[in-house]
């Protein structure tokens, strides 16, 4: 049988270089393709960071102006030491020394409350059981008295378990009562800053909006398509009906938001916001039906 020659060089060979030079191109092009996507095939990726961070330049000069007026408010200034008082007080040993007696009790008594509210629920479904043997008992031929019987008691214990039941509730309530008389003045003078403060907290929750939080670090919100689809907008060559894909508020994220008057295009705030965008909302109506 013929046999083939083997070429001894070609198995000695080394390729590492050409596999080497393919890795890198592999490397290479899937860096750049992130970069390409990130940075120069989406503009409006760079639109929306735009927009956040003038959105958020806003919103901090709004906070720090809401924080001066608070400072300069007297009455503000008044509740916070007032807090600060009424605190302490909490803290005190013979007031906390209270606080830590009453919810100790307020554990037990809660404990006591969920047995009473069990043994009821029990006694209920015993009174269900019974009920049924004593209506068995009288369809079918039985000893009908013993059903009776065994049904009254049941009966007599239900009401029994629900009166020890509303004595815990009551228990429960005293002593949660005891506990909010000692902590209203810190509560209320808490309502009434929450009330002065809440321009501020407005202010606070549209920062908190503009930011993601990834693994517990602030990042800058997400760049996210904002699309409307208008259904049967549009006719096709065929004269049917079709829909039409509305995206302009990728870039132009302003456009219904006040303030932006000034900003440079595309963030400005639409002209004419009543009646256009009020009756029009761009979410509903997208831009194009009119641009």
């Amino acid at each position: 049988m013929a046999r083939r020659d083997l070429n001894r060089d070609e198995e000695k060979r080394s390729y590492s270089g050409i596999w080497l030079l393919g890795a890198t191109l592999l490397v290479v092009g899937a860096a750049w393709a992130i970069v390409d996507d990130v940075f120069f095939r989406r503009p409006w990726k760079a639109y929306q960071h735009g927009y956040y961070d003038l959105a958020k330049s806003k919103e901090l000069d709004k906070l720090e102006a809401e924080e001066a007026k608070l400072q300069a408010d007297d009455g503000y200034l008044e509740l916070k030491t007032k807090l600060s008082e009424e605190e302490q007080r909490l803290a005190s040993p013979e007031t906390s020394g209270k606080l830590e007696e009453a919810r100790k009790r307020l554990t037990v008594a809660k404990l006591d409350e969920n047995d009473a509210d069990l043994q009821v629920r029990f006694v209920k479904s015993e009174l269900e059981a019974a009920w049924y043997e004593y209506d068995h008992a009288l369809e079918v031929g039985g000893n009908v008295q013993a059903a009776q019987t065994k049904r009254d008691e049941l009966i007599a214990k239900r009401a029994e378990d629900e009166k020890t039941w509303g004595e815990t509730q009551a228990v429960v309530a005293r002593i949660e009562a005891e506990i909010a008389e000692i902590e209203a003045p810190v509560r209320a003078l808490k309502k009434e800053l929450d009330n002065r403060e809440y321009d501020r907290s407005l202010v606070e929750n549209r920062l908190n909006n503009l930011k993601s939080v990834v693994a517990n670090v602030e990042l800058e919100p997400i760049a996210t398509i904002h699309q409307v689809v208008l259904p049967d907008f549009d006719i096709n060559n065929f004269e049917q009906p079709v829909d039409r894909v509305d995206r302009c508020t990728s870039c132009h994220m302003g456009i219904n938001k006040s303030g932006f008057e000034e900003a440079e295009a595309p963030w400005t705030t639409h002209p004419h916001q009543d009646p256009l965008m009020i009756a029009h909302p761009p979410e509903k109506f997208g831009c194009t039906p009119c641009h």
